[in-house]
Formats: C-alpha cells, sequence, structure tokens
C-alpha cells in the first residue's frame, strides 16, 4: 500500500506521514465485482486423472452447447484454469471460473493492520479526517455471478465455490445465458460468443468489457497449455485463424490526458494536488528507474476517495482495479512527469512510478482471507508496466520492477517499512505477462561468486508456512542458517507475513556464497543465507558474462548501507535560494555494515549521483552532489553504497572451452565396480569422478562428454546425468524399458571434478565412456557443418556381420585435415536383428562399447562426439545386417571458430506447459524455439547448441528433425520413435536468427528441450 512520507510543498522541508484511511477495506469492492473467476473441472459425471479438468470442459461445452475454445479461453482470462482450492480471490472470485459471492454488508471494514506511513524520519502526523463522506457499498449482481449460475444448474451455491466441476458447468451455463440475451444461437461457432464474453465480464463494452473479451479471443486464436497447482494438465489448441464478430461498441480511446497503453481500459481519477509534488520528470533530472507494485488494502472506490483527501498527503500514479466493474480496469491519479508520494523513501519516490493494486498482502478477515489476485489485474498491470518502461526507459527486470516490501527505510529512526503486495503475489507470472519471464537468462551451474536467480515455482511444489494462514502457494523461499531444513531462519527471522528478514523473494537476485547439494548459500542482509533448492526448483545460476558485483574495498572491515541516496552538504550550496537543513537532509547512513569479503548484486553497473527534491517556501530545485551510490539488492529490501566505498569484481561464469579428444575409455561400469559405483537402486545416486588419475581429464575441465549406456534395467525408468555439488534437474538423459539396453550421448559440466547418475525406479547398470573434454586450456574450437550426409550404406550396400565401415571425414563438407573430432548424427535402419553399432577412431582399439543398440527392422539415431584419426571414423557392427547413415553437424580443429561454454541442464522447451512458447505439434508441425538471450547464452555471438531432446507420448511412429532458423529444413532425423515412447537424444544444432526449429512429420507429439552447452565465436 502506499505510504505518506513526503514534503508537502506549502510546509516547509518537513515531510507529513499520515496512515490512509480506508472506510471500505474489505475484499471486494462495493459497486461490484467484475469478471468472475473461474475453477476447474465440469462434467456431471466424477472425472479423475490428469486431464479431468479438461474432459469436464469438454463436457460442459456440450452440455450447453457452447464452444469448447470459448469456455477455456475464458476460464483461463479468469483464472488460468486453477481451482485454489475453492478460497475467494481479493475480490471474492471463486474457483476455475471465478463466479463471484459478495455479501454486500462485508465491503464496509476497517483497514487491514499492516499498513503504516513512512518518510524520511520525521515524526508521522495523525491520521486524515476525512473531507467527504466515505462512498457507501452498493449491492450488484456482479456481486452475484456464482448465485446466478448455482440457480441455472439447481444446486446449492457451495457446490461451485468447492467442486471445479460444477464452477465449469456453472460459467458455460451462464455463457450460454449470456449469448441468448444478446441475440445469439447456441452451438454456434466461436465467432458468434463476442458479445457473451463482454456481457460475462459484468462490465460495459467501452469501460474494459471489450478488453476482456479480446483477451479471451486472443487467447483462442493463441492457444495456451499448462499444469495448474493441483496438477490439472489443461490445453487449448491455437485457431490462428479465427476472425470475430465484433458488433457492440469498441472500447473508448484513451484520453490524450492519460498515460495508458490502448490494451487496457482506462480512466482519470486524479489525486488531490496536495498528495504529490508538482515536478517535471524526468526532464528536471529525476530519472524514472524503478515502477513500484502496491496493494490498496481496501476498495477500489476507498481508494480513489483517500486519494481525493487533500488531508491525506500520499498517493500514488495508477490504480488497477480487481473484481466487479473494475477488474482490470486501470485508473490514473497522479501524471507520471509528478512525483506521487507512494514508496516511504524519498529517493525511490523521486525516481519511481507508483502502481497500486485492489487487494491485501495478508487477508480481509481472520475467517476469509484471499488466497489469489484476478488475472485481469496481473494482465492490465502487467501490460501498464510495459508501457511505462518502455516510455521511460526503466528495465524490464525485478531489479527495477519491485514490490513496496523491497523500498529499505530511508533512515533508522522510521517505522517499520510496508511489506504489500505480500506473500502471494504471483512475480513469476507477472514478469512473464510483463514479457520479462524470471528465469529467462537463468541456466547453468551455480558456482561460488557468481549470481542467482530466486525463482520458486507458485505452485503446490513451494508452500513454506506463513503464521496466519494456510497451505497456499508463496513467491519466496526461507533462508536458513545451515543447510539443513530445521536450522532457525537468518536475523531471528520469523514465519510472520510481514516479516521479511528471512525472505528471498521469486525475482530478486543475489551472489552465491556456498553450494552444497541440494542447498544453495546467498550472501543476504550481511550474512550467509541457505535455501533448499531441490531439482533447481526454488533459484537458477545467471551466467551472463560481463555482471559486476559489489565488495567492500580492499583494506577495511567493513562499509556503512544507506537507505537513500542523498547528496553530500556541499552540493546545496550551487542551488540559490536552497538552505541546507542538517535535520532533513543529511546522508546519514543505516545502522547496518556490510562486512569485508560479501559480494551483493548491483541494479546497475553506473552508480547514480546523489539528488534530493528541493521544495520549500516557494523555491524548488532538484539537488545533485558529485557523490555516487550504487543501488544494490542487500537483503529482502534494496539499499545504496557510496561508490568510493566499494570494489566491483565481475560474477564468477563457466569459462569458455576448447575440446581436447580422449578415448574412448571406459571411466565406469557398474556390473565390475568400475568408478566406485555398484548397481544403482530406484532413486539411487552415484559419483563419478572425471577428472585427475588416469582419466586423461585435466582438473580445469569445464564439461566432459560421456556415452552413457543403460543395461538391464529391472523396470522401466529414465537415468538423469548432471554435475556433482548441484541440483538435481528434471531432465532425462536416458530412458529405458525393462531389459532394454539403451545408450546416448551426453555432454555434462564438471564441478568438483566429478558428474553424477541418478536412476529413477528400479535397478540398473550403467557404463560410462569418455570421448573427449572440454576445458580453458583445450586447443580444438568448434565450426558448424551441415547438417550433411556423409555415409548412407543404403547406395553401397548394408554392412554385414561381424563388418567395419571406415568413413572419410576430413578433406569433405569444410573439414580440415588437423580436424580433431567431429559430431555425428548416426542412424541405423533395416537391422535383419538385434544388435548394435560402435563408432570409434580410425586405426585404434575398437573399444567394447555401444553407441546405438536396435532391435529388428528398428530406426534408431544418436549423436556421436568421435575423435579423428587420419581425418577418418569407423563403424562397427557385430551381428546380422543393418544401413547405416551419418550426418555431419559439426567438427573440432585448432582453427575452429567457437569456444564451448557449459550452460545447465536447463529446460528451455515443454509443449506439454507452453514453455518456449510452443504447444504440442502436429504432423508437419514446426515449433521455433529462442535460444540466444535464454539460460546464460549471450543476445547475440551464439553459433550453435548443445540440446538433449526428448519425444513424449507421440500418437503414432515418427520422427523429429532439429535445424538451424531461417534455413532449409534437412532430410535427416534427431529422434525415431513409436507411440507413447519417451525417446531422448543429444543434438547439436548450429542457431541462426537466435533460434533453432523442431520439425514433426507424423501424428502428435510433446518435444522437451534441455540445454547442456553452447558454441560462440572466439
Amino acid at each position: 500500500m502506499t505510504v505518506i512520507p513526503q514534503v508537502h510543498p506549502a510546509s516547509g522541508d518537513r515531510p507529513r506521514h499520515r496512515r490512509l484511511s480506508r472506510t471500505v477495506a474489505a475484499t471486494v469492492v462495493a459497486a461490484s465485482t467484475g469478471l468472475a473467476l473461474f475453477s476447474v473441472a465440469a462434467s456431471a459425471a466424477p472425472a479423475t486423472g490428469s486431464d479431468a479438468r479438461q474432459r469436464q470442459f469438454a463436457a460442459a461445452a456440450a452440455e450447453f452447447k457452447v464452444p469448447q475454445s470459448v469456455l477455456l479461453a475464458l476460464a483461463y482470462q479468469q483464472t488460468r484454469w486453477e481451482s485454489h482450492n475453492g478460497e475467494p480471490s481479493t475480490t471474492g472470485n471463486y474457483n476455475v471460473m471465478g463466479l463471484t459471492q459478495v455479501d454486500p454488508s462485508e465491503l464496509v471494514s476497517t483497514e487491514g493492520g499492516h499498513q503504516h506511513g513512512q518518510g524520511d524520519g520525521l515524526p508521522e502526523p495523525a491520521a486524515p479526517a476525512a473531507t467527504t463522506p466515505a462512498p457507501k457499498p452498493q449491492d450488484s449482481p456482479a456481486l452475484h455471478t456464482l448465485d446466478e449460475a448455482a440457480a441455472l444448474l439447481g444446486r446449492p451455491a457451495d457446490q461451485l465455490r468447492t467442486d471445479p466441476a460444477q464452477s465449469i458447468r456453472g460459467g458455460a451455463a451462464l455463457l450460454a445465458k449470456y449469448q441468448r440475451e444478446t441475440g445469439g444461437s447456441l452451438g454456434t461457432g466461436p465467432e458468434t460468443w463476442y458479445n457473451a464474453v463482454v456481457r460475462f465480464s459484468q462490465t460495459a463494452p467501452a469501460a474494459g468489457g471489450n478488453v476482456f473479451a479480446d483477451r479471451v479471443f486472443e487467447t483462442v486464436r493463441e492457444g495456451a497449455a499448462r499444469i495448474t497447482v493441483d496438477g490439472q494438465a489443461v490445453s487449448l489448441a491455437a485457431d490462428a485463424a479465427l476472425t470475430v464478430d465484433r458488433p457492440l461498441q469498441s472500447r473508448a480511446a484513451t484520453p490524450g490526458n492519460l498515460e495508458c497503453p490502448a490494451t487496457v481500459s482506462c480512466t482519470g481519477a486524479w489525486a488531490d494536488d496536495a498528495n504529490y509534488a508538482v515536478t517535471n520528470r524526468p526532464a528536471d533530472g529525476q530519472k524514472i528507474q524503478y515502477i513500484v507494485i502496491h496493494d490498496t488494502e481496501g476498495s477500489w472506490d476507498g481508494t480513489i476517495s483517500t486519494f481525493k483527501n487533500p488531508a491525506t498527503e500520499a498517493s500514488a500514479h495508477y490504480l488497477v482495479g480487481a473484481g466487479g466493474t473494475h477488474d482490470g480496469q486501470v485508473a490514473q491519479l497522479v501524471n507520471t512527469k509528478n512525483t506521487a508520494w507512494h514508496a516511504g523513501n524519498k529517493t525511490f519516490n523521486m525516481h519511481s512510478i507508483g502502481l497500486e493494486h485492489e487487494g491485501y498482502a495478508l487477508g480481509q478477515n481472520a475467517n476469509k482471507q484471499p488466497t489469489w489476485y484476478t488475472e485481469q489485474l496481473y494482465r492490465s498491470s502487467a501490460e501498464l508496466t510495459k508501457f511505462l518502461a518502455g516510455k521511460y526507459g526503466i528495465p524490464l527486470d525485478r531489479q527495477h520492477i519491485i514490490g513496496h516490501d523491497e523500498i529499505p527505510k530511508p533512515i533508522d529512526s522510521v517505522p517499520p517499512m510496508h511489506w504489500d503486495p505480500g506473500t502471494f503475489w504471483d512475480w513469476s507470472h507477472y514478469m512473464d505477462l510483463a514479457g520479462a519471464p524470471v528465469r529467462a537468462a537463468a541456466g547453468g551451474s551455480l558456482l561460488v561468486g557468481g549470481k542467482v536467480t530466486i525463482a520458486p515455482p507458485f505452485d503446490a511444489n513451494n508452500q513454506p508456512p506463513v503464521a496466519e494462514t494456510g497451505p497456499r502457494p508463496q513467491n519466496f523461499v526461507y533462508l536458513r542458517q545451515s543447510p539443513d531444513g530445521a536450522a532457525a531462519l537468518i536475523n531471528g527471522g520469523t514465519t510472520a507475513a510481514s516479516d521479511v528478514r528471512a525472505k528471498a523473494v521469486a525475482g530478486s537476485s543475489y551472489v552465491v556464497a556456498a553450494q552444497q547439494g541440494d542447498w544453495t548459500a546467498i550472501w543476504y542482509d550481511g550474512v550467509q543465507g541457505w535455501f533448499h533448492n531441490p531439482n533447481g526448483q526454488s533459484a537458477a545460476a545467471d551466467n551472463r558474462r560481463g555482471q559486476n558485483v559489489a565488495t567492500p574495498r580492499a583494506g577495511v572491515a567493513s562499509i556503512p548501507l544507506y537507505g537513500r541516496a542523498y547528496p553530500e552538504q556541499a552540493a546545496y550550496a550551487k542551488y540559490p535560494g536552497v538552505t541546507y537543513n542538517p535535520t532533513s537532509h543529511n546522508p546519514v547512513p543505516l545502522n547496518v555494515s556490510v562486512p569485508a569479503g560479501q559480494k551483493y548484486t548491483l541494479l546497475s553497473d553506473t552508480p547514480v549521483k546523489g539528488d534530493i527534491f528541493y521544495d520549500v517556501n516557494g523555491v524548488q530545485a532538484v539537488v545533485t552532489g558529485d557523490d555516487t551510490y550504487y543501488p544494490v539488492r542487500y537483503g529482502h529490501r534494496l539499499g545504496f553504497l557510496k561508490s568510493t566505498d566499494v570494489d566491483l569484481t565481475v560474477a564468477t561464469v563457466p569459462p569458455a572451452a576448447g575440446y581436447t579428444p580422449v578415448g574412448p575409455k571406459r571411466l565406469m561400469d557398474t556390473r565390475e565396480g568400475l568408478g566406485g559405483s555398484t548397481r544403482l537402486g530406484g532413486a539411487g545416486t552415484a559419483s563419478l569422478q572425471v577428472t585427475g588419475g588416469n582419466t586423461g581429464v585435466p582438473a580445469d575441465a569445464t564439461a566432459v562428454i560421456l556415452n552413457v549406456t543403460a543395461v538391464s534395467p529391472s523396470q522401466g525408468g529414465y537415468v538423469t546425468v548432471y554435475p556433482d555439488g548441484q541440483p538435481r534437474p528434471v531432465a532425462s538423459n536416458l530412458n529405458f524399458t525393462a531389459g532394454q539396453i539403451v545408450p546416448n550421448l551426453v555432454v555434462v559440466p564438471v564441478v568438483n571434478g566429478k558428474v553424477n547418475f541418478f536412476n529413477a525406479a528400479g535397478t540398473v547398470d550403467l557404463l560410462a565412456d569418455i570421448t573427449g573434454y572440454y576445458s580453458p586450456s583445450g586447443s580444438s574450437k568448434f565450426t558448424s557443418a551441415g547438417p550433411a550426409r556423409l555415409l548412407d550404406t543404403r547406395s553401397s550396400g548394408a554392412v554385414g556381420p561381424n563388418s567395419s565401415v571406415t568413413l572419410q571425414v576430413s578433406g569433405r563438407e569444410g573439414v580440415p585435415a588437423d580436424a580433431t573430432g567431429v559430431i555425428l548424427n548416426v542412424t541405423v535402419t533395416e537391422p535383419s536383428t538385434t544388435g548394435f553399432l560402435t563408432v570409434y577412431p580410425h586405426g585404434t582399439s575398437r573399444p567394447g562399447v555401444s553407441n546405438l543398440n536396435f532391435t529388428p527392422g528398428q530406426t534408431v539415431p544418436n549423436l556421436v562426439m568421435v575423435p579423428l584419426v587420419d581425418g577418418k571414423v569407423d563403424f562397427y557392427n557385430p551381428a546380422g545386417t543393418v544401413q547405416v547413415i551419418a550426418d555431419i553437424t559439426g567438427y573440432y580443429s585448432p582453427g575452429g571458430s567457437s569456444k564451448f561454454t557449459s550452460a545447465g541442464p536447463t529446460r528451455l522447451l515443454d509443449t506439454r506447459e507452453g514453455l518456449g512458447g510452443s504447444t504440442r505439434l502436429g504432423p508437419d508441425g514446426v515449433a521455433t524455439l529462442q535460444v540466444a538471450g535464454k539460460a546464460g547464452l549471450p543476445d547475440s555471438g551464439v553459433t550453435a547448441v548443445v540440446l538433449n531432446v526428448t519425444s513424449v507420448n507421440g500418437s503414432s511412429p515418427g520422427y523429429v528433425t532439429v535445424y538451424p532458423d531461417g534455413t532449409p529444413r534437412p532430410e535427416v532425423s534427431n529422434l525415431n520413435f513409436l507411440a507413447n515412447q519417451v525417446i531422448p537424444n543429444l543434438v547439436v544444432v548450429p542457431v541462426v536468427n537466435g533460434k533453432v526449429n523442431f520439425f514433426n512429420k507424423a501424428g502428435t507429439i510433446d518435444l522437451i528441450a534441455d540445454i547442456t552447452g553452447y558454441y560462440t565465436a572466439g
């Protein structure tokens, strides 16, 4: 919520701090609740399983003769298909369809308990008296869409609150009713349902109903897919060609005096000019650098009334509504060139824009604590944030799009700062909508001295306890004194919602202090704070190159932290009529010391000059000094370090590395205990030393190339290979059924000189054969080639039993004579019997390993990275006959163009959830994946990527080809599969336009792509 800490132009240089008076502070707006938010599932008969909600949508659409695509899209725009366990939103919406049930008598309540006034340290004045009567709550049909739907179904309202299936049926029944009321017919195509969707919003077309309907039909055109918090997989296929009848009045154009994007419904509700400073930002020198997210702790009408009260001395620039006729509506309260008093910290007020959101950080009362903000509020706010960030050049990241809870005290003497928007504000979703996902640049190994981005899932996997609420998704992780779930929280922190002393919130960035398996420690508020990070679900490395971090300068034991960036005293003398006031202008630090050796992330590599907006007795000036400060993220809240107090160091990242061939050489065989491990049991992990000793791999190796083979698994399962000392990723490198022999090539980063092997279920033996490694001293670099076919025995004759074929590689497709290794996509087809194929350097002893295993008649591809001897490689077939195809994708040589950097494993594509921007592929379907700028990859200069690509749940036999964007698709396959098979394969693919493409030949298929490294020129 907004704090009241600012200088009144007529009151000298004394900030006034007042408590906001909210007479309407209940969860729901008095006038009405806009778009109903819907719960999941809709069928008369109970449906179970992960697709239950999908089937409930289909059943409800058929029952009420509404287009299934419209019903799905409408619910997606209401709740993203979430049931929220039947708990209400901050404005009284329930379940999958977001239907409303609000008692108007509950709309009048006193303000919540967490708000307070803040400023520059002067005493807080008494709460302002209301100058006009508070708006009276009004009942409205928009508050009772749940009751209306229950009546249509003839079912108790409680069922629609708590049962996703009945919520979906109720939403479908309402939509059908509105279709008839707006003159439409049931059973017609989606293009005729626009008016009914507008009516569903409970908002007039020009006042926001058309905005909602446009978003719904945009979802129909684009499609959507996700897995809900309660484990329901729901998808909507794209209908890109859909055109919609829009006979109703178009939404009103934004008036010229409003600063809003055209994609939201915007109105003016101007605050009294006694509640903000009249300035001329940024032309007057007050650069706008932040957007601050607040919640109102009250209603739309009550908030506007408060800011129109001249005695309040507080304001924000915008208010975003939730529920009723204001759901997703934006009101501008203060022009952005003026300085609203919202943050409780003058430095941040000067350099930010404040966005209030209708809702509550904790709850309206003890009985009805909400658990979610409405989807339309999120979407309109994110559109507004994108618009403002573009207008003022504000970086779209969580270091500049911040919560009120992240604003520091300006000085120690002020009361505790606010903590809105609270622990259930979904930062990850919000930043997705703003076009800047918190994990967009994250991926790779977590390295001490490197940066890490906090990014817990906002679902059932992240429900840390909060004292005042039951279990629910939260936006933070707790920080503990040691890597133990039973350890005490750091800094005396508690589980109270308002206590931010041991909470690291989604999107925030810190420096890694230590790493131990599933636990990561960060520098936080002067100490090491440990958080649990299983499978990397809570945070990810930010391994972008060239990022600076701040540490106390050499030779000092500690340095001070500042809560505001004020100029030095001498600066005031430069401005006529300006007088330095030691009480309110002194740039005094907080009572906080930053110990030597600790490191903190910068909000900007360029220090800011200390400044203050001076407004005393008619004299106005932006006083700017010579002292400069680095804005940093110190703990949960931000802070400032004087530039003269710090040294900047570059955050640790994996180094670029060259290739060195080795082997093939067996490092692990659990059948014989080679490598120190025996047969792995279910959920078992083997750690393998891959550097030093007789491995032939130096200690500075950054990644190794292993051919890993699963032998005699007792049941179906998978194996994951990942760096030692790191969280195990949610990726598989080998998938198998009972009794299979399955090999796959793996490029895995090396940490602590080791890599780990995890077996998910049953028992299995594992073999690991090294064929090369990457290190800073590696002399060979990568060059893309092809894909081009070098071998196809179908034209020369099949390879017979116990026979070898030699392939000349150098001198073809640009491969030089001094090439040290080659990357081949090798495919076997038409085998006459069960067997295997071994690929190895020409003229060397044939290793006892397989690169491909197959059964009669099968077509199987696999990637091979093999050293070259005399420019050649050999292919050996032990039994039967088989056709062999080999396509080159690249090679290594001393004169190569690109070095390798490890970056993962990090998931970039999962069509089951829409990750990467694509959904399930149909026949002849193509998915395009942006890789540059993701997972720590640079925005430009990436020449190729190493991906572990997995096909899942294919509807029929088929194949997938991975190839560079903007190039003709080659006639090769990277994965071949049968119906319902799970098949992974490593792919090295050149990058064009920062992207790669995935082509599916037949049937439908889901695809997963996990990056393990990339190549850049140099």
